[in-house]
């Protein structure tokens, strides 16, 4: 799916994820954090959760797609809580984008991976 104006999408018949793009990039991120906190454990998705304390980050991702014009854009809200008591310690918006990217899906799968990971050094930089 592209975007193809602002008002309207472009979905191909031919172009498949091999899974769901949410599970995917939720995993993607989830591994670019552990690369940037090598001396911290970071929880893959499914792991189960701690006793004790731990941070929790949350993500809702506002936009994540690329158009028609050569960009991939990343818009995202983040909230990283305090657990078990939920107390949130601190909470951002991040807006990403990279630009020149060819119509090709392999080029826009792969700005998309270097927007989370741009993403993962944000939240990295906060825990």
């Amino acid at each position: 799916t592209t975007l193809q104006g602002k008002h309207r999408l472009d979905v191909a018949g031919h172009v498949r994820w091999a899974a769901p793009l949410g599970g995917m990039a939720q995993k993607a991120l989830a591994q670019d954090l552990a690369s940037e906190l090598p001396d911290k454990t970071v929880l893959m998705p499914g792991d189960p959760v701690p006793n004790g304390p731990y941070l929790l980050v949350k993500i809702n991702v506002q936009s994540f797609i690329p158009s028609n014009d050569g960009k991939v854009f990343l818009q995202a809200d983040w909230f990283i809580s305090r657990m078990p008591d939920g107390h949130l310690q601190t909470q951002g918006r991040s807006h990403f984008y990279r630009s020149n990217i060819p119509s090709s899906p392999t080029a826009q799968a792969a700005a998309m991976s270097q927007l989370l990971e741009r993403l993962s050094r944000e939240l990295a930089h906060h825990l």
